[in-house]
């Protein structure tokens, strides 16, 4: 995880073991969409309920990063065949999102020295330029 000297995301590597990478292109994609899930997750996402009924009732209300506001990806396809998997492949699923939020918060924690415990952290810098109306739904 890469932020530049403001603290904004400047870019993401993710390397995941896939095994062996049957279909490289979609599989770089599967990264890309885990990885833009747990920047929203770290970053913005926020599903509110009050009393049981749902406050962030429309896409926009969740704060959901737009893609101008997702930072470079550079995805490493690292390749352990898994005797017992078909073809050598292992799944790869959800995986990306896992450590993405840890990532972002190590980083930020680098930046600027704040100790961040939860999520979302709307108030860092990298939130704010990720998805700029939140600095709106905030004020």
């Amino acid at each position: 995880m890469l932020l530049d000297e403001e603290g904004r995301l400047r870019k993401v590597v993710a390397a995941h073991d896939v095994g062996r990478a049957i279909n490289p292109t979609l599989l770089e994609g599967q990264v890309e969409g885990g990885v833009h899930m747990g920047l929203g997750q770290a970053l913005s996402e926020e599903f509110v309920v009050e009393g049981g009924v749902p406050q962030t009732t429309t896409l926009k209300s969740l704060h959901i990063i737009p893609p101008t506001g997702v930072p470079e990806i550079e995805v490493i396809l690292v390749e352990e065949p898994q005797p017992e998997g078909p073809f050598g492949a292992k799944g790869i699923g959800e995986a990306p999102l896992v450590p993405t939020a840890a990532a972002v918060r190590g980083a930020l924690e680098a930046f600027d020295g704040e100790h961040r415990t939860h999520l979302p952290m709307k108030d860092s810098p990298a939130a704010v330029a990720a998805v700029p109306h939140l600095v709106k739904a905030h004020a």
